[in-house]
């Protein structure tokens, strides 16, 4: 492992290995001028395919884009959140508002999508629903050649497609009632050439609507195509109820481009760690212990590299807390020594 930035702000972190996951070098130059300033900055999701833009929500929960190749900033006429690009270029998903700004005196009232998530076609000019109501609790990862997207809304884990603009339900879990100022986000995530997607979320095991010992932050991989649940393990990620109260999140699922591993961040009575989960070559799941919180694992494009996030603790930083950006090289595509994973209690 090697250190190769640290940042005292995640968001700022979480642009850069979002965008590119690159080992460092031992000299770096000066850093450039931010492409957006703190206060033009909501929600930060993903670059586009060509490198050449960022779609985000600004303060007033406008979709934008900022022009990478002459800094233009455009008002993309959308009113939502959390724009993420798709793997198909001018293509991205947001989450609708349901309120859309009155037309130009004289002109038609634009088409103005209802609540929920949608896709924004820039190259046709629609703007096609694809899963009412999800709103902040519920995440969506785009599935290999922008074919649809895997959702997670109200308990419900499911699939919807684009061209036949229908729903699959891979599963439905009782999602735990986090109160509104601190949410329990799922964490939903799609390998990029395969069929093969997860869910990290909070799972109301016994049904009783308080956090217990009972309860699980659980993993589930499922394959999209036929519905088959690949893998579950219930308490990846120990929580106690003060920590839940305090916002404390679990931050992140990636899985390899190929489908061959899925990364999530766990945590157990002993600490922190990275875990690891193979599809191929029956091998057995691993985990590779951290002095620290780990948080938003991506794998490169190419499968030979790991990044992730460390956060610490620090005095000196206006937040109190350091980001480390660690970056892990994989030799022969295999993940990395390790313990076995804790048993599920």
């Amino acid at each position: 492992m090697r250190i190769v930035y640290c940042f005292p702000s995640l968001k700022i972190l979480a642009l850069i290995v979002l965008a590119v996951c690159l080992p460092g070098t031992g000299a770096h130059a000066a850093p450039a001028a931010p492409l957006l300033s703190a206060e033009a900055i909501l929600d930060v999701h993903w670059m586009s395919p060509q490198g050449d833009a960022i779609v985000f929500e600004d303060p007033p929960g406008r979709v934008r884009l900022k022009k990478l190749t002459d800094g233009a900033v455009l008002d993309l006429g959308l009113n939502g959140a959390r724009p993420v690009w798709s793997p198909a270029p001018g293509l991205f998903a947001y989450y609708a508002s349901g309120e859309c700004p009155a037309p130009a005196a004289g002109t038609a009232a634009p088409y103005c999508p209802p609540p929920g998530l949608v896709a924004a076609d820039m190259a046709a000019g629609e703007l096609v629903p694809l899963v009412q109501g999800l709103a902040a609790g519920d995440d969506f990862a785009w599935l290999p050649q922008a074919s649809g997207v895997v959702y997670f809304h109200q308990g419900e884990l499911g699939v919807a497609r684009r061209s036949t603009a229908s729903n699959t339900v891979l599963m439905n879990r009782l999602p735990f009632p986090c109160p509104d100022a601190a949410p329990c986000r799922a964490s939903v995530a799609a390998a990029a050439n395969a069929p093969r997607v997860a869910a990290f979320l909070f799972n109301d095991l016994d049904g009783d609507h308080a956090w217990t010992a009972d309860d699980a932050v659980s993993l589930f991989a499922f394959n999209p195509d036929s519905g088959e649940m690949l893998y579950h393990y219930d308490y990846a990620w120990f929580l106690s109820g003060a920590e839940l109260a305090a916002g404390v999140r679990p931050e992140g699922i990636a899985w390899r481009a190929d489908g061959s591993v899925l990364t999530y961040v766990g945590r157990d009575n002993t600490g922190f760690f990275l875990g690891f989960v193979p599809f191929s070559g029956n091998l057995p799941a691993t985990v590779l212990r951290l002095p620290a919180m780990p948080a938003l694992p991506r794998w490169s494009p190419n499968g030979e590299t790991l990044a992730y996030v460390l956060l610490r603790g620090d005095a000196y930083s206006p937040t109190g807390a350091m980001a480390e950006l660690h970056v892990m090289p994989f030799a022969n595509l295999a993940a990395p020594a390790g313990s076995a994973p804790p048993s599920a209690r």
